[in-house]
């Protein structure tokens, strides 16, 4: 799809011409005649609704192909994973400066919901010592550490709402934009 055709005008330099194709390129692909007849097409509706479950929730690929030997190596790993970064969620709770028992909870839950809808097998999900710096940072300042925890909280949920509004909107292009003109 040509940018001329659909009306729209490059700027003039070449540097001007990478950045506007990083950031408006992205949006032109997903707006495609592919893309907008792809919902009317004519499979059956439990096709489309089996296609569906697959793309949202990726651990039914993988369940598919999991075996025994496979899942007694997992849960060893995992049990030993799992020791250690129950003792390390709780050092990363200290430096945030929050009551201890939440850094398990923030250990615990992230990899179990990225299990279901997550789609790499090599990703580590959990906490951080810089994020537990940064939010330490902000609470601080507040002398109950119940009003720290939540505080905490309160800003790891404005994060996550932040960012799963970035991934709605398909915003990734901002990224590649912004490592662009870092470089």
């Amino acid at each position: 799809m040509s940018l001329r055709r659909e009306g729209l005008r490059e700027p003039g330099t070449p540097q001007q011409n990478l950045l506007y194709r990083s950031l408006v390129t992205p949006l032109i692909r997903r707006a495609t005649p592919e893309v907008l007849n792809a919902a009317a097409s004519e499979e059956p509706i439990t096709t489309r609704l089996a296609s569906a479950v697959f793309n949202c929730l990726p651990i039914t690929i993988v369940l598919q192909a999991y075996t025994g030997p496979v899942a007694k190596r997992d849960i060893r790993g995992g049990v030993v994973l799992g020791l250690v970064a129950i003792s390390q969620s709780m050092a990363h709770a200290n430096i945030a400066h929050v009551t201890l028992i939440h850094g398990p909870y923030s250990c615990v839950w992230p990899p179990l919901i990225y299990a279901l809808f997550g789609s790499s097998r090599h990703l580590s999900v959990g906490t951080g010592a810089m994020m537990a710096l940064m939010t330490g940072e902000q609470v601080v300042k507040y002398r109950d550490i119940e009003t720290r925890t939540r505080v905490a909280c309160q800003l790891a949920l404005i994060t996550g709402v932040a960012l799963w509004v970035m991934a709605a909107l398909r915003m990734s292009f901002l990224v590649e934009a912004y490592l662009y003109m870092s470089a």
